[in-house]
């Protein structure tokens, strides 16, 4: 993400979908003003290979894959221009490791307290959405796409 572009981003915004960021990463809105699905999720990536120096594989096998016991999973890069451009390659297997793991706290080394910030709505604008989690036990929600949310 460009510099410029990215001025009063925080990690927080990009964990909650609040960014202001579109799906070619272009600022839309201003950070924290509104919820929008969308290339968050590459930006996020980019900030976690930056400031570890690894690739995101690298980093997701050490941190994720390898304490859950999950070792055919890994996340991939979609071509440009369609929705969700990481996507994660797993088995149901590996899911289910990895769901075992973070029921059971998640991997050692993980910021104490940080599911339950994430199990919790992150923003005012979709309930049902916490930090990189969705929820379904919302009375409403927001989908991802321009401007589709639920009957209220």
């Amino acid at each position: 993400m460009p510099s410029g572009e990215s001025a009063g981003i925080t990690v927080e915004h990009l964990l909650a979908m609040t960014s202001g960021l579109d799906d070619t990463r272009t600022v839309i809105a201003q950070p924290g003003d509104r919820w929008i699905y969308s290339g968050a999720f590459a930006a996020l990536f980019d900030v976690l290979t930056t400031i570890t120096g690894r690739g995101l594989n690298e980093v997701a096998q050490s941190w994720l894959f390898d304490p859950a016991g999950a070792p055919n999973s890994v996340f991939y890069e979609r071509p440009a221009g369609l929705f969700a451009p990481i996507r994660l390659r797993s088995t149901v297997p590996d899911l289910i490791a990895i769901g075992q793991l973070v029921l059971d706290g998640g991997p050692t080394g993980l910021v104490d307290g940080w599911l339950d910030l994430s199990f919790a709505p992150s923003q005012p604008f979709n309930r049902s959405s916490g930090l990189l989690w969705w929820f379904n036990s919302q009375e409403s929600f927001m989908l991802p796409g321009p401007d589709v949310q639920s009957p209220a």
